[in-house]
């Protein structure tokens, strides 16, 4: 079980997302809005966004993504940093539209059946 969770640290969450997208991450340089508070709003928003600056990520999605805003955010302004963390989120939602459930492994039967 340690394999795995080592081997999923080491991947990067914008090429192989762990999870369906239901995280939001609001990226507060191009928000003219303000905060949303029920499902129904935050919904209502994602849809509406004129300037399409909300966004469905994965958990480790957002706090990469979060730490990146925050760095941009602080004086002086880094247009570098800006730039990844538009295509940070480009990356995002094409690799987080790929992705699919794993599917379950077959159950293999051990014990003979006699049908007969």
């Amino acid at each position: 079980m340690q394999e795995v969770a080592a081997e999923r640290i080491c991947e990067d969450p914008f090429e192989n997302p762990e999870c369906e997208a239901s995280d939001l991450f609001v990226n507060e340089i191009q928000c003219v809005g303000k905060g949303h508070g029920d499902d129904y709003l935050v919904q209502l928003a994602v849809g509406r966004c004129p300037r399409r600056c909300i966004h469905y990520v994965t958990p480790s999605q957002r706090a990469i993504l979060e730490d990146l805003l925050g760095s941009v955010l602080r004086v002086p302004y880094d247009l570098a940093e800006a730039s990844l963390l538009d295509s940070l989120i480009s990356k995002a939602k094409f690799e987080n539209d790929r992705y699919q459930k794993p599917k379950r492994k077959p159950r293999a039967s051990t014990e003979y059946v006699d049908w007969l």
